[in-house]
């Protein structure tokens, strides 16, 4: 759990890094759901 107190570490190696700058909000979503579907967590 990250906390004021406990620095955000990025992971090295993500299974999904969303670039938001100049990028519209529904299409950064729009990416996290075909990943959460590609992993079988969600359904299409």
């Amino acid at each position: 759990f990250t906390g004021i107190s406990d620095p955000y570490e990025e992971p090295a190696n993500p299974e999904l890094r969303v670039e938001t700058e100049n990028v519209e909000v529904d299409n950064c979503a729009h990416q996290v759901l075909l990943k959460l579907e590609s992993m079988g967590l969600i359904k299409a």
